[in-house]
């Protein structure tokens, strides 16, 4: 069962240290990270802490603050200095969330050390489960660092980063659960198929900019 106060926290002072995120990262992003989590938790066949799993969901991002390129590093850090979390968690719970937050990125290409680990790291992977988002945190990114380049300058840009993340045959950004495919299957499809064909995804991309999901 979640403990009260510890959602409390979660809501009222984890989520908000989004807001100095970029925009890709933000408080969205970590409340989809959680909900996605609880959705992969629901159908995997072990016991699984919910306190423990909302906590390293929560906090999985939170060295973004610090930078990116080590971020999982530094959301590590953190959760170890994190002395409020002595309130809920013992010191081996509260390395298992620290571990969560170091195995959580596609990028680094290791596998996550624990059932906790594995459940992030698949419900962090939120824009393959959804091709609009995966499309506009995309776009968010790129136009922070890209504000002079066109809108074709940009989409290529984009669609090369989803393809070589997210195509079924170049993408990195691997699931470890197969409860993650069942519980997302059609969405992961759909996916893959418009991350495989640059014309598809130059469509949604355009339909996503003229009906306003996408802005400058």
């Amino acid at each position: 069962m979640l403990n009260k106060e510890l959602v409390k926290y979660i809501h009222t002072k984890i989520i908000p240290m989004y807001k100095k995120h970029d925009r890709a990262h933000d408080e969205e992003h970590a409340k989809e990270v959680i909900d996605a989590s609880f959705l992969i938790a629901h159908i995997v066949k072990q016991y699984i802490d919910l306190n423990i799993l909302i906590a390293a969901a929560a906090l999985h991002d939170v060295g973004l603050r610090v930078n990116r390129e080590k971020h999982h590093e530094h959301s590590a850090r953190i959760i170890r200095q994190l002395r409020t979390l002595e309130k809920w968690f013992n010191i081996d719970e509260i390395e298992i969330i620290a571990n969560c937050a170091e195995d959580h990125r596609a990028s680094v290409g290791k596998i996550p050390r624990s059932i906790y680990g594995k459940i992030v790291s698949d419900a962090d992977k939120s824009s393959l489960i959804k091709i609009e988002r995966a499309m506009e945190r995309t776009w968010l990114y790129r136009i922070d660092n890209m504000k002079t380049e066109t809108d074709e300058e940009i989409f290529n840009e984009m669609y090369d980063h989803l393809n070589n993340k997210f195509g079924s045959k170049a993408g990195y950004a691997k699931l470890y659960l197969k409860e993650t495919l069942i519980a997302f299957r059609k969405d992961i499809a759909r996916t893959r198929k418009v991350c495989d064909n640059k014309d598809l995804a130059r469509k949604l991309f355009l339909k996503m900019r003229k009906d306003g999901r996408l802005k400058r």
